[in-house]
């Protein structure tokens, strides 16, 4: 199961981290790509990820521009709804 947790605040701070594959190969696919969404978020913020390996990813960021922490707002409301769909492969914390 992939277990998510992201918290983007009205300061600027963001936190991303998808540990574990899912246990199934599309809903592997959708996580990575929306993983990689955020990677691609905080490259063009001139950041790099804390953790960036098959399997996990991990973004802290203290301090993002307003456009930056919408991106993260609006991939952790897919990933939520995803996880609705697939709660036997993604869970939110």
């Amino acid at each position: 199961m992939t277990k998510v947790m992201l918290n983007a605040d009205e300061l600027g701070g963001v936190f991303y981290d998808c540990m574990n594959h899912a246990g199934d190969h599309d809903v592997c696919t959708v996580m990575s790509t929306l993983s990689n969404v955020l990677v691609e978020a905080c490259f063009r913020e001139g950041s790099e990820p804390t953790i960036y390996n098959p399997g996990h990813v991990r973004i802290d960021m203290e301090q993002a521009d307003p456009a930056t922490v919408e991106v993260f707002r609006t991939v952790g409301s897919v990933i939520e709804k995803f996880a609705k769909q697939y709660p036997d492969y993604v869970k939110v914390y």
